[in-house]
This record gives structure tokens, C-alpha cells and sequence, in this order.
């Protein structure tokens, strides 16, 4: 099985081919690390040619350097049914405090939004689960690198 990298920066938009996701993952990284231009996330594809877009999404790498298995990740239930632009919103900064208007669009979709308070202070605001967190931070790079239809 081969595997396939894709990422993006400001300037470039490249393809390359490896022999185990492994490798793939770990040239990911040293980019990551070693870049010189704006990081805008990457992926490890399996299978398919060395081509954009093609194979089995198998890593994502967000732009702030954390990896993501996506065998684990299930698409949320809400997800379909929200509004494009509120989906872009979330895509943008998926573990912040959601406004009023997303905190209702996602429960009217069947989601759920967890807020937390400590003892002594105010409720900290509503926010996706993690899950849900994962899922949008790889929604966000799949956009970005123009593999992501909704």
C-alpha cells in the first residue's frame, strides 16, 4: 500500500509518495518543524495516485502542529445540518466559546455544547466537545487544501 502526502503554505501546494503512513506522518512533521513558509495543515492520503485529492484520508496535521488519526473520528450528528456559514465558522476556530446563535443551531440540529463553571466563578461559556473539536480542526485543513466537500 502506498501513501501520499498533501500540505499547504503561502506559497506552495505539494504531492509526494511513501512507502508506509509512518513515513508519510514523519515527513509531515519535519515540515511542521522545519518549514520556512506559513503552515496551513497537511494530510496523509492511502492508496489512490500521487494526484490532489486522491485516496483514503488517513492523518490530518493542523496548522498548529497537532496530529489527528481520523479512523477514530465520527462525523457529528449535527453536522449536516447547520448552516454552511455557521460550519465555516466553526471550521475557522472550532475550541472556542460558541456565540448564541451557534450554541442554538447546533441543539436544534440534535447536537450537543458543554459549558463548564469552577467554583466561585462565572460559567466559562458553551463549547463543542472534544470530538466535536477533532472533527471541525479536520474539516478546516481538508477546506483548506481544497479536499473538503460538505
Amino acid at each position: 500500500m502506498s501513501f501520499h502526502l498533501e500540505y499547504l503554505t503561502d506559497h506552495h501546494h505539494r504531492t509526494g509518495g511513501y512507502d508506509t503512513a509512518d513515513h508519510a506522518a514523519q515527513a509531515l512533521r519535519r515540515l511542521v518543524i522545519t518549514g520556512t513558509d506559513e503552515f496551513h495543515g497537511a494530510v496523509v492520503m492511502r492508496g489512490g495516485a500521487i494526484q490532489h485529492g486522491s485516496g483514503e484520508l488517513v492523518t490530518v496535521i493542523t496548522e498548529e502542529g497537532d496530529e489527528l488519526d481520523v479512523s477514530d473520528l465520527v462525523e457529528p450528528v449535527w453536522w449536516r445540518e447547520i448552516a454552511t456559514a455557521t460550519a465555516e465558522r466553526l471550521e475557522d476556530h472550532p475550541d472556542r466559546t460558541l456565540d448564541g446563535d451557534e450554541v442554538a443551531a447546533i441543539a436544534r440540529a440534535g447536537g450537543v455544547t458543554t459549558s463548564s463553571q469552577w467554583e466561585g466563578q462565572p460559567p466559562t461559556g458553551f463549547r463543542l466537545g472534544a470530538d466535536d473539536q477533532d472533527w471541525l480542526h479536520v474539516q478546516r485543513v481538508r477546506r483548506r487544501l481544497g479536499l473538503a466537500p460538505r
